[in-house]
């Protein structure tokens, strides 16, 4: 699978662009403001995603990873294809995109205001299932610290430091490395 492209951008339209990697190149869409900050020539990393349906296959192009991660979260939606999926990744995260639509922000032709209002709640729903998630993890991690003999002050101190957004075994080997350092 491709993930990730580093090269020339070779030449630029409205919605892709060329990018020379090696001797070959690839024609990554992109999101019309991205495009813009773009010049002929000039070097350029991007995360990728090749999505692929009924023998049609188009690559995503996106200059960071948090809007990548938009783009694939909302291509699981219903009814949310690949552009406009790509034309909503530049919230970066789900709560800006919320934040957004409550606002009436977001002007997406093909988009209507029913539409808008369905994906909004369906964005609530997955953004709530993600902070159970990782309130699961950290109540884990409290326990496994808890029965590894450290106090509740201790637990609660180390979990400030550490990123929320990390997995379960990340957590757990970024508290034990905090913990031995602070001894």
């Amino acid at each position: 699978m491709l993930a990730y492209l580093e090269g020339e951008v070779l030449k630029k339209d409205k919605d892709f662009l060329i990018l020379k990697v090696d001797k070959v190149g690839y024609k990554v869409l992109i999101e019309p403001t991205f495009h813009f900050k773009l010049k002929e020539g000039e070097k350029v990393k991007l995360y990728c995603y090749l999505y692929s349906k009924e023998g049609l296959f188009e690559l995503y192009g996106f200059p960071n990873f948090e809007e990548l991660s938009l783009f694939e979260k909302l291509l699981q939606l219903q009814g949310i294809g690949p552009k406009v999926a790509l034309r909503l990744s530049v919230f970066k995260d789900l709560e800006s995109l919320i934040q957004a639509l409550k606002a009436g922000e977001v002007k997406i032709q093909g988009l209507g205001k029913k539409k808008l209002e369905r994906l909004k709640l369906e964005l609530l729903g997955i953004l709530d299932q993600e902070k159970k998630e990782r309130e699961k993890i950290n109540q884990d991690l409290k326990e496994a610290l808890k029965e590894m003999g450290f106090d509740k002050r201790t637990i609660k101190e180390v979990l400030s430091k550490i990123d929320p957004n990390l997995k379960l075994a990340e957590k757990i080997k970024l508290a034990l490395n905090l913990l031995s350092n602070k001894e």
